[in-house]
């Protein structure tokens, strides 16, 4: 017969008996010993360290029937050993000890003569700082300091209102007890609507001056750098935000909608995603049932994605567009959504395209499109009519004819000849230059004028690339009528 020990098994491997590792009887002697904690206890921490969530399963109720429980003494040691190095989390702590009752000695005693009773801190004068830490003492009850602050107490019903009218009750007279205050700390707790704020009181004129900056640049379709937005803010008033405070005000406002990119050597542009704030939960709820009003709203909608699409499309205007992207049929110019709007609504594929870029423009007034671009230069080539291509401007059809003066000035400001003429030999060059004089009798000799101009004349291969877009000035059109002597004339 085999005895009871050699039949057990051992809670954790769940094997019985073998040589060299002696099987234990967790808790035999238990009853007998004046302790109040049982041994299984001890191995059921070590198990919640652990995570060993079936092996505290197993133990606790083993505990609560009271069954014998065997374990090899490797598994004994092993729990302990990897229970030490492992810190045990506050959320899976189940222990049954009770809590430590605690007593007067462990309660901080509070000092009238040396506290100040509204903030609890040192009350005491400094003599090396004379001018630090003033404070006054409760010399009369005429006062009513006391009843004051109880009743500010009761009417406030916070935290601090609770400690303090703790420690006033304790004193009952306050004239006794040589009670101090600070100054500051009684004018803040009479008045905490001006003191409920913590950190650097909030500027009114700064935050107008920042909410109508981001008015304003929500309206508009072109895209500011952190910079471009301080300079907003200057030119609306004089107090405002530093540029690193705009930078913080500005994620703070709009959150995870908001990206920092860099393009055309620009950092730090503003970029706004609002589709989630154009359909979310509340365009859902405000659904109608009307069949025309809500075709009206979701029309309405479509628009405002599309306008959003434009806005953040990457557009470059730093270069004149090339023959290539006059006559490509691609598109690269304007965003998806548009080029899928105009798939469903044009059938041909030229002029969506060109609608699509007129769109665009547009909506971008300071876009520059191959197509609207293309047709300015070739109607002053062929028929060089100001206000014919001017027609074209106004009916979104062609760029300005400013514009158009602009691409001819940059054309002749080439640095080289290479990046105009074919370096293959191919083509015959011969430069042309003349004088030119103006005001050369005056009556003191001055504000005269003797320029030189150059030309060259090339008949041959010429280089397909974009020609650099440098930024001149151009005179606003209420000055130039003023220059000519009368009111700029309207086309219609």
């Amino acid at each position: 017969m085999l005895s009871q020990k050699e039949t057990a098994i051992c809670v954790k491997c769940r094997k019985g008996y073998r040589t060299g590792d002696s099987l234990c009887h967790v808790g035999a002697y238990f009853c007998e010993s004046d302790s109040t904690t049982h041994p299984l206890d001890t191995i059921i921490g070590h198990a919640l360290k652990l995570d060993c969530e079936t092996l505290v399963a197993t133990l606790q109720k083993k505990k609560e029937n009271g069954h014998i429980t065997y374990i090899h003494t490797s598994c004994r040691n092993f729990l302990r050993n990897h229970a030490r190095s492992k810190k045990r989390p506050a959320s899976s702590t189940k222990q049954s000890s009770s809590k430590r009752v605690s007593t007067r000695s462990d309660q901080h005693s509070f000092d009238f003569k040396k506290q100040c009773f509204y903030c609890g801190y040192s009350c005491m004068f400094d003599e090396r700082h004379p001018d630090r830490n003033k404070f006054e003492e409760v010399r009369t009850k005429s006062s009513g300091i006391y009843y004051v602050t109880l009743a500010l107490c009761q009417s406030r019903d916070d935290e601090l209102a609770k400690t303090v009218q703790a420690r006033l009750l304790s004193a009952h007279d306050l004239v006794a007890a040589e009670a101090r205050y600070h100054v500051p700390c009684r004018t803040r707790f009479e008045n905490p609507a001006q003191y409920s704020t913590p950190g650097r009181p909030t500027s009114t004129e700064k935050m107008t001056l920042f909410n109508a900056a981001c008015k304003k640049m929500e309206g508009d379709m072109d895209l500011y750098t952190v910079a471009d937005f301080h300079s907003m803010m200057q030119e609306l008033g004089d107090d405002v935000y530093s540029l690193k405070m705009t930078q913080i005000k500005i994620k703070e406002k709009y959150g995870n909608s908001l990206r920092f990119v860099e393009r055309n050597g620009k950092s730090k542009i503003i970029l706004l995603d609002r589709v989630s704030g154009i359909i979310g939960e509340k365009w859902y709820e405000e659904r109608d049932s009307n069949v025309s009003q809500e075709t009206e709203r979701i029309v309405k909608t479509a628009a405002k994605l599309i306008k959003d699409a434009i806005k953040n499309h990457e557009h470059e205007s730093s270069t004149y567009p090339s023959v290539e992207d006059i006559l490509g049929t691609e598109n690269p110019h304007v965003p998806e959504l548009l080029k899928v709007f105009m798939n469903e609504l044009v059938m041909a594929p030229v002029k969506q395209v060109t609608l699509s870029q007129a769109l665009f423009a547009a909506t971008r007034t300071r876009s520059l499109m191959p197509l609207q671009f293309g047709l300015a230069i070739a109607t002053d080539n062929h028929l060089s009519s100001k206000w014919l291509n001017t027609l074209l401007s106004r009916l979104g059809f062609a760029v300005s004819y400013d514009e158009v003066i602009r691409y001819k000035q940059n054309v002749v400001k080439h640095d080289s000849v290479e990046e105009v003429i074919c370096p293959d030999g191919t083509a015959f060059l011969q430069f042309v230059a003349d004088n030119t004089d103006h005001d050369i009798c005056t009556i003191d000799g001055k504000n005269t004028h003797h320029g030189l101009g150059s030309i060259a004349i090339a008949n041959g291969n010429f280089t397909m690339q974009q020609v650099g877009r440098n930024r001149i000035p151009r005179e606003k059109k209420d000055k130039w009528s003023e220059v000519q002597g009368g009111p700029s004339q309207s086309l219609y």
